[in-house]
């Protein structure tokens, strides 16, 4: 890949909030997926996580855990990837004590990240969600690990559309030390 096909990725990942459910996402793509995530960078390589597949009914007990309004387009995703904390490696605690940084947390995006440009690169679709029934999915998962993501994954229904990246300008948020 040169790096316009990536630039081309970063523009065209989106959270999609309109999925169609009748379209399952592979097991190939899925382990495509899961594997990007395993190749993602950590504090001292401790890897903080572990990562749940739920499809079929098991996806549907993710979608049941939505808390009130919140995301009530995910009835229709019909495969989820959940993120649950996992503990440091010793290097990786003591760094996080010394400088006060939660570095689970970090890498859980750096790992939330590759997963879902991962997608995007398969022709899949994401949305990152943060509210849910955390216990509800503890128990499914049959973990009481604290639960930090939920990624809704799969296809986006027919003419979603590709939304223009609203962001800082670069300047804004960018620069340069001379």
């Amino acid at each position: 890949m040169n790096f316009n096909d990536f630039l081309s990725l970063m523009k065209k990942r989106q959270s999609c909030r309109s999925f169609d459910y009748s379209k399952p996402v592979s097991k190939e793509d899925l382990i495509s997926i899961l594997e990007a995530g395993r190749l993602s960078p950590s504090a001292c390589n401790s890897q903080p996580y572990e990562v749940f597949v739920a499809q079929g009914e098991k996806a549907k007990i993710i979608a049941d855990a939505k808390m009130g309004s919140f995301n009530k387009f995910i009835d229709d995703c019909n495969t989820f990837l959940v993120i649950a904390e996992d503990n440091y490696s010793l290097p990786a605690k003591i760094g996080s004590l010394i400088k006060k940084v939660d570095f689970k947390a970090i890498d859980i995006g750096i790992l939330t990240a590759n997963l879902v440009n991962a997608a995007s690169a398969l022709n899949l679709e994401t949305c990152i969600l943060g509210v849910f029934d955390e216990k509800r999915i503890q128990k499914l998962i049959e973990r009481k690990k604290r639960i930090r993501l939920v990624i809704a994954l799969g296809y986006p229904k027919e003419g979603y559309p590709l939304r223009e990246k609203t962001r800082k300008d670069f300047d804004d948020n960018m620069h340069f030390l001379a």
